[in-house]
């Protein structure tokens, strides 16, 4: 069955008021609805005969065994439904049934067509059937053919029987009286009937002038306006003195444009047109300003003559300037993207397709003109890459969050580059993700930078420990003999010394632990461990060390973890020094670890000063500090949380910080229980 576009219900309404007698038929021969006129004429309401097939509503006369209205009817609708033209019959005899006594009928003589109204994909919308009421006429007729049967019979009776003469001329007057009586019933319907098409103009002119949309009709060569109502005129920046007036005379700043040419087109084809944002310039309180609109153009008929065009406007100017403003945004984020040498690609999910600029294709080493398919793509990324981008890219889609990754691939000369992306998915009217639009940069010589960086950092760091050693180790023997004279002012002096030698040696340790990290030359050495093992180990450390805040260990239980023992109490350790760090002396620190959801879950609550939303977003990054007065007099390069965070994810587990200024933070992290 083929799709179509039912009416809408302003033109089922508009049809139901017309001055003519309609039946409207969906292709499928069910009544959608029928004009006031029509179902005066066949005595039924519409509330009967909505959604029935037009046999079954109006069915075959059992009592008329030659009729062959039916055939016949169906016959002319089958012809529009397969050609998609207008069908104009002969006259038919086609019975009503009387809606009030089952199995009656009466008698009715139609002069039925049947017009199909096209959608915009060139389907049969709806059929509108037109019938006329012949009856009286054709009873006429046949009542005059019998009377001038009868009045020959007179004339052949009279020659024959000259007797009979009297009663022949009886006869004869009294079909005279009746052929009278049917001419004057058939002035008083015809008087009716032009009662009615006034009455049914009167309420279609209503409808149009009540309309909120802008309708106007036009009339004659002149294309004078006929008709116009109030949103039309405030459309077209006019008052009601056009109407009567043609329409260059009304309107005389439309000369010349391209909508003239339109409407003229209707008018002498008599085919109706729709046009879609079409520009136009009106004079409106003194001043030219164009406008966008949808415009709709049908023909007018009396008779078989085109008379006029209806004209029915809808201003799309809003929507067609915002169109136009995305179109601009989006020609300058290309500007934008080509500037600064970004590759973009739209991914069409469900085809597995993509379309690139010249951009992207050179951060995976291909030239403009080269084909490069979304499977190439992860083609081209290393094997390690492949199936974390993928997760990185649903999980991306089904959160509607943004993705972003970081990973290598290997160009068709073999040389491998970094790429850093970032995308978002687009979604459908039923909320499925079915695009990604994704930008990239070759961020290749950044990486080497900061190789370059770290390889510094590593070197000049290992080239210290060896003094700061040998000091440590002179601050000690100085210490000894301070000691042994009893110089208190020594012994005070080097402990002062022999400490920040000890925070320099901590400091050096952890930039060589970045540069090792990030040179992939620390290995994690995973075992089975208790984690609430180490804790306890790490809770007696802290209570020889720390004097200057309560340390509170919750109650822990066996927690087994399959984890590099030695970094995990790195990362406690962490977490604990930057509690008595940043919170008041004599404040308490919570420590917890307990098991849920498949995962160890560790986490230190301090009473400091808290941490602010836009710096937690940065907080585990290399060398992020957060600033603000009350932290200048704390030492640090920012190095401490970033290894954390890489020592916990190299064990696919999680990190993260709850924090409120003012009232503490809670850091935590999460690994994996072993099986």
């Amino acid at each position: 069955m083929s799709i179509y576009q039912t009416p809408s219900n302003d033109t089922l309404k508009a049809l139901e008021t017309a001055p003519n007698m309609y039946l409207v038929l969906s292709p499928e021969l069910n009544i959608l609805t029928a004009s006031d006129l029509y179902l005066q004429a066949t005595k039924h309401n519409l509330e009967t005969i909505v959604g029935k097939h037009i046999f079954e509503a109006f069915p075959a006369n059992p009592n008329l065994p030659d009729g062959d209205g039916v055939q016949n009817i169906n016959a002319s609708l089958q012809m529009v439904l397969r050609t998609k033209k207008p069908h104009f019959m002969n006259i038919q005899r086609y019975d009503v049934p009387d809606a009030n006594h089952p199995g009656k009928f009466f008698q009715h003589y139609w002069d039925p067509s049947h017009t199909p109204v096209l959608d915009e994909c060139g389907n049969i919308s709806y059929i509108i059937q037109q019938a006329t009421d012949v009856t009286a006429k054709i009873t006429t007729e046949q009542a005059l053919s019998q009377s001038q049967g009868q009045q020959e019979e007179t004339v052949r009776q009279v020659q024959s029987l000259n007797e009979e003469l009297s009663s022949m001329n009886e006869i004869l007057r009294r079909s005279q009286d009746r052929l009278q009586q049917l001419n004057d019933q058939q002035d008083v319907q015809i008087s009716h009937r032009t009662n009615e098409l006034r009455l049914s103009e009167k309420k279609y002119r209503s409808l149009v002038e009540q309309s909120p949309i802008a309708q106007q009709v036009f009339r004659g060569d002149d294309m004078t306006f006929e008709l116009v109502n109030e949103a039309m005129l405030q459309f077209l920046g006019k008052d009601a003195s056009i109407i009567g007036k043609p329409l260059f005379v009304g309107v005389p700043e439309i000369v010349g444009q391209p909508i003239v040419e339109f409407l003229y087109q209707v008018y002498r084809t008599g085919e109706r047109m729709e046009l879609k944002a079409i520009e136009t310039t009106l004079l409106r309180n003194g001043k030219y300003e164009t406008g966008y609109y949808d415009v709709s153009y049908r023909a007018l008929y009396d008779g078989d003559h085109i008379t006029g065009v209806l004209g029915i406007a809808i201003d799309v100017t809003e929507q067609v300037n915002t169109r136009k403003e995305v179109a601009e945004m989006n020609e300058r984020l290309n500007i934008a993207i080509d500037a600064g040498g970004l590759g973009y690609t739209e991914v069409d999910l469900a085809a597995g397709t993509m379309a690139s600029n010249d951009a992207f294709k050179n951060c995976y080493g291909r030239a403009a003109e080269d084909t490069f398919t979304y499977a190439q793509l992860y083609d081209s990324m290393l094997p390690e890459y492949r199936e974390q981008i993928r997760q990185q890219v649903s999980k991306a889609q089904a959160e509607h969050s943004l993705y972003q990754a970081t990973y290598q691939v290997r160009w068709p000369d073999s040389s491998v580059h970094w790429i850093s992306a970032h995308g978002r998915a687009r979604y459908n009217s039923e909320g499925e993700a079915d695009r990604m639009v994704v930008i990239v940069s070759d961020i290749t010589e950044q990486k080497k930078d900061d190789q370059r960086k770290s390889d510094f950092i590593g070197m000049v760091s290992h080239e210290l420990k060896t003094p700061l050693t040998s000091m440590k180790g002179y601050i000690q023997m100085l210490q000894v003999k301070a000691r042994q004279s009893d110089d208190s002012f020594t012994n005070n002096v080097l402990d002062k010394a022999n400490r920040q030698v000890q925070k320099m040696t901590t400091m050096i340790n952890g930039f060589l632990n970045v540069s090792r990290l990030e040179s992939g030359k620390i290995h994690i050495h995973k075992e089975v461990f208790d984690i609430a093992e180490l804790i306890d180990e790490m809770k007696e450390e802290s209570a020889a060390t720390i004097s200057s805040h309560q340390l509170k260990f919750l109650p822990m239980v066996e927690t087994m973890v399959m984890a590099d023992r030695e970094k995990i109490g790195h990362v406690i350790n962490n977490f604990i020094s930057n509690a008595v760090k940043y919170s008041a002396n004599g404040t308490t620190i919570e420590m917890s670890c307990e098991a849920k959801n498949g995962e160890a879950v560790f986490s230190v609550k301090d009473e400091g000063t808290g941490i602010s939303p836009a710096d937690v977003k940065q907080l585990f990054e290399r060398y992020f500090r957060v600033e603000n007065h009350s932290m200048t007099s704390i030492s640090g390069f920012g190095i401490g949380l970033y290894l954390c965070s890489e020592i916990i994810q190299r064990h696919d587990g999680k990190i993260g910080v709850e924090s409120e200024l003012v009232k503490g933070s809670t850091f935590w992290f999460a690994l994996p229980l072993a099986n």
